[in-house]
């Protein structure tokens, strides 16, 4: 989705932190893989936002994605698309 609406964001929910980290981490690898830059050349990480917590692309208009695990908080947050796990 990212890739085709680099304005919009994904909130991703998961059963525990280790997860949610581990799916942000691998998804943020993808975005910065050679495939998708062929793919989506115009899409490009933002310099100053890429931590596991919440990162997000050159055209955002907020974190582009970000979630949590059991306990922790999205609160005040919106997302064009949510993904639970």
């Amino acid at each position: 989705m990212l890739g085709h609406f680099p304005e919009e964001s994904v909130m991703r929910n998961c059963c525990s932190d280790t997860l949610y980290n581990k799916l942000s981490y691998d998804t943020r690898d993808i975005v910065r893989s050679s495939r998708f830059k062929e793919v989506f050349p115009d899409v490009k990480l933002r310099g100053d936002k890429q931590n596991v917590h919440g990162w997000s692309l050159d055209a955002a208009r907020q974190v582009s994605y970000f979630g949590a695990g059991v306990g922790g908080t999205v609160i005040g947050f919106g997302a064009s698309m949510l993904a639970m796990t």
